[in-house]
């Protein structure tokens, strides 16, 4: 194994544990769920549903913004790179903030 495939496996093996796990976490919520009955199943499954879209909204905004301090840091620009942490964070705590409204307010409407 050459020098690159190491380091892209550094950085892949966690990723990959984090959705194993994700998936085995489904897996025992559903289980400890059946045992309560089929109202309560079908109430997880829409729930994971929503969960998915939220998550896939958080994954295309860390894949925009990861490139965008790519790029501050590939030129070696310290106030691009700061200014872009400020930006990445605010957005990242805004959108939760604003996901986490939605769901509060409007989860009776969307379960």
């Amino acid at each position: 194994m050459n020098k690159t495939s190491s380091r892209l496996l550094k950085i892949a093996l966690p990723v990959m544990l984090e959705n194993f796990l994700q998936a085995l976490m489904g897996l025992v919520d559903s289980y400890m769920v059946a045992q309560l009955g089929l109202l309560t199943i079908s109430g997880v499954a829409v729930a994971n549903q929503i969960m998915t879209v939220y998550q896939a909204i958080f994954m295309a905004l860390a894949a925009g913004t990861s490139s965008f301090f790519a790029q501050a840091m590939a030129k070696k620009d310290k106030d691009l790179e700061d200014l872009a942490s400020r930006q990445i964070l605010f957005l990242t705590i805004f959108l939760g903030m604003f996901l986490g409204m939605v769901s509060l307010v409007g989860g009776p409407y969307l379960l």
